[in-house]
């Protein structure tokens, strides 16, 4: 029977990097079979990779927000099965704390472990679900985050959750003046520095902006920026349709900012009772909304509700793309 290698305990003080005092053993020391004694966390193997959403809720606050969590579940039962096997959502019961970032009131706290991909464009199961629950959390209920924890998307705001933070910075000042102990991703979640909201294509996928367009999500595999279930407010990823509404003119051209080639789904009997008909609509699609360069044209049957105006000079047309 091979026995792992393990280092010798020679007394304290015990100095050295956290990863080398593991209790169930070393990672970086194991013996050379395979890494089928490597830890989930060593990095030479695809291990532990997954998203933490934490926070604490005030005890006076946090039956709303348990009761909006189960009506999102009642909308989709199977929605949470995407959480941590063994785990689901850890909660327990935490008090006040004087600390200047410490808990402001009595609190339940909320620990979430989910899927993360290794490829940050990769969508998740039911992702809008967890993420109206995020924002349900921090925004509508006004969670405080897990320093440890979290996506940016937590911070945004967190440092004006503490009455006493002014006090912190203060403090954080006298003993730390030059910053040693700082880095960029400190002064962004303490409200020092800007950059804490990373917006690009892809972004909320992995959690760094909330989306306000779908190509914050991924349209191309088909998820799109959607308002919440419960929290109208909240702004998620869901898989569907996209459906874009455009004014067009008496010619019937509509700029649509979308990239990607599209199908068109509809009804193409409707009759416009002056001018010429909207079964020929016209859509140039551009590469971006900001550079408007013209990739195609495109001649597509009417659109669903077409709705003229008085004078027929303008027409609303809803359009669905898959």
């Amino acid at each position: 029977m091979q026995h792992l290698t393990c280092l010798v305990f020679t007394g304290y003080p015990v100095v050295g990097f956290h990863n080398r005092v593991q209790a169930s053993g070393t990672c970086l020391d194991s013996l050379e079979d395979a890494r089928i004694t490597s830890c989930p966390w060593d990095p030479r193997v695809k291990g532990l990779f997954f998203h933490q959403t934490t926070f604490s809720i005030s005890l006076s606050k946090v039956k709303g927000f348990i009761e909006d969590v189960q009506r999102l579940v009642v909308l989709e039962p199977r929605s949470l099965c995407v959480l941590d096997l063994y785990d689901g959502i850890l909660m327990r019961y935490i008090t006040t704390s004087n600390a200047y970032l410490g808990e402001q009131e009595d609190a339940l706290d909320f620990d979430i472990t989910y899927y993360r991909s290794k490829d940050p464009m990769s969508p998740r199961l039911f992702e809008d679900f967890l993420e109206e629950i995020e924002q349900l959390a921090f925004f509508k209920y006004g969670a405080l985050p897990h320093w440890g924890k979290n996506r940016n998307i937590a911070f945004i705001g967190a440092i004006n959750k503490y009455k006493n933070a002014d006090k912190f910075l203060k403090v954080k000042q006298s003993y730390d003046p030059l910053g040693l102990f700082s880095s960029e991703w400190t002064d962004q979640v303490l409200g020092l520095k800007d950059g804490l909201t990373i917006v690009k294509d892809g972004c909320a996928l992995e959690g760094l902006c909330i989306c306000s367009e779908d190509i914050h999500c991924a349209p191309n595999k088909g998820y799109f920026c959607r308002p919440g279930r419960i929290y109208k407010d909240a702004r998620v990823q869901r898989a569907g349709r996209r459906t874009i509404e455009l004014v067009t003119d008496r010619r019937h051209e509509a700029v649509v900012p979308f990239t990607n080639p599209v199908r068109w789904s509809g009804p193409t009997d409707h009759q416009a009772s002056d001018g010429p008909s909207p079964q020929a609509v016209a859509i140039r699609q551009f590469s971006s909304v900001s550079s408007r360069a013209p990739l195609a044209v495109q001649t597509l049957p009417a659109a669903v509700d077409v709705a003229m105006s008085p004078h027929h000079s303008r027409m609303l047309l809803t359009l669905i793309f898959h």
